[in-house]
């Protein structure tokens, strides 16, 4: 017991002096909890170096409420939060915040508050990719700023907004009056399928639009006045689409400087409909996974003077390249050809046997060629690239030279082009017969003429010495010849 007491007895003391140190410093610790922590910062990540709140994959089911800001905001100045891959249905009107990146993708949002993001004053950046919204949440009401009868303040610093991956069929031609300094627009990933006249308005009303992604749209068409309007667009995407020609509407993007057409339905380039016009700021060109495509024809890229990077890849039908598919008469003097000055140009995956030498004029200011993966023909319509081409390309393109090797001829099958400097590679004859055969071919033709000559003279032997009689059936001429003599001299007179 006495033990006991005195444990006891120490522990008041203890209790005691923590106390009297709690109530000096009483007010300074709850000056510092207001100051420095939050509940948010209790569940999500709280950054303060970089002004980061990042609540990904935290299994909200909720907004957080007006009041659950204040305490942050107090701590430190938010200026980028994100609420990825939660399980968010409804977005609610933000109070007024610093925040400048505001990512809401990966949820289940299916409506909007009304100016939801009216007093994010500073919002740069806004993803609602990835959610369940139609074309009724999307409505112009929900991008509204501030608005007095002296001054109308629409959201003016947000220049992206990723709406891709929801369920928007169709949009209001309204829908972004009140983001008039838009330059980033996603709508990928939601089936329109076709871009009607609302819609069409819609786009053409952002003025200083710069990059437009209508990948994975179902469209099997591109209004013809869509690019008229945004006059700034440099960066256009239509990969997965149903398109099976060029959109005519390009003829209006007359800055356009990136364009993405891969995985569309296109089987020609260089025809009538399949040719690209005139757009000497294009700068990089995609035109890869065409399950259809086959042939390049003569033209096709000629209008594209200012072409730097070319990916013509992954191509599996794609088996013709014209040598005039790039090159275009020059202007001044029309016996002159003019070149694109290509400095990476991707070939790989695709079905090619052959490139022709005058694709291009100077080979050697390509920094990336990939040819990789084609079945090439190691034949002399080949020559000039294993003489020309493939010894002087060196860095990152001299590693990829390591998966060129020769399909054809059979022979050659598996041998890297590269280890063929200084050969002589053999040509087929213009019926496209293989020389490889040409020893089989020689060998039986000898063959037949050994075996053929002695069973001939054989045969003509036989028939000479009438052996052939021998075999042959006896008819009544026969019979009558077997009793006949001939007469001797006496006989004649008597």
């Amino acid at each position: 017991m006495r033990i006991e007491t005195v444990f006891f007895l120490l522990l008041l003391a203890l209790s005691a002096h923590g106390a009297d140190k709690n109530n000096t410093t009483d007010g300074d610790s709850k000056k510092d909890t207001a100051k420095d922590s939050s509940v948010i910062c209790s569940s999500c990540i709280c950054d303060k170096e970089s002004n980061l709140l990042d609540c990904s994959e935290r299994s909200f089911r909720d907004m957080l409420e007006v009041d659950d800001w204040v305490p942050l905001n107090k701590s430190f100045s938010v200026h980028v939060v994100h609420f990825p891959r939660n399980y968010l249905t409804k977005v609610t009107a933000f109070p007024e915040l610093p925040i400048q990146e505001l990512d809401l993708s990966h949820n289940e949002i299916k409506s909007i508050e009304k100016k939801a993001f009216k007093e994010l004053r500073e919002l740069v950046y806004l993803d609602l990719s990835n959610n369940r919204l139609d074309s009724n949440a999307i409505h112009p009401d929900v991008f509204e700023g501030h608005y007095d009868p002296d001054e109308f303040e629409p959201l003016n610093k947000l220049r992206t907004l990723k709406l891709n991956n929801n369920n928007i069929h169709t949009l209001k031609s309204e829908n972004f009056e009140h983001l008039p300094h838009l330059r980033t627009l996603s709508l990928a990933g939601n089936p329109f399928q076709v871009i009607d006249s609302q819609s069409e308005m819609a786009i053409t009303s952002i003025r200083y639009l710069e990059v437009l992604d209508l990948s994975m749209m179902e469209l099997g068409s591109i209004p013809t006045h869509l690019l008229h309007s945004p006059r700034a667009l440099k960066t256009l995407n239509l990969t997965d689409n149903l398109l099976t020609e060029i959109p005519e509407a390009l003829t209006f993007a007359k800055n356009l400087e990136n364009l993405y057409l891969d995985n569309n339905l296109i089987p020609r380039l260089g025809t009538n409909h399949t040719k690209f016009t005139l757009m000497p700021t294009m700068q990089f060109l995609s035109v890869s996974y065409m399950p259809l495509l086959e042939r390049v024809e003569h033209g096709a890229f000629s209008n594209l003077i200012g072409l730097k990077t070319l990916r013509l890849s992954e191509n599996p039908k794609l088996n013709f390249i014209h040598a005039d598919a790039l090159s275009r008469q020059g202007t001044e003097d029309i016996s002159r050809e003019e070149w694109p000055d290509l400095t990476h140009l991707y070939l790989h995956n695709n079905n090619l046997t052959t490139i022709d030498m005058m694709l291009l004029a100077n080979w050697n200011h390509l920094e990336v060629l990939d040819i990789r993966n084609n079945p090439w023909l190691c034949d002399c319509s080949n020559q000039w690239m294993v003489d020309q081409l493939l010894g002087k390309l060196h860095g990152d393109t001299e590693r990829l030279l390591e998966d060129v090797v020769c399909q054809y001829p059979i022979e050659m099958r598996g041998t890297k082009m590269i280890d063929l400097e200084n050969t002589q590679l053999r040509c087929v004859d213009k019926y496209g017969h293989r020389p490889e055969h040409d020893g089989v071919i020689l060998m039986g033709m000898l063959i037949g003429i050994l075996v053929g000559i002695p069973i001939s003279l054989m045969i003509v032997l036989i028939y000479r010495r009438g052996c052939f009689g021998l075999l042959a059936a006896r008819g009544p001429a026969d019979y009558s010849r077997a009793f006949y003599k001939r007469a001797g001299q006496d006989d004649m007179y008597f």
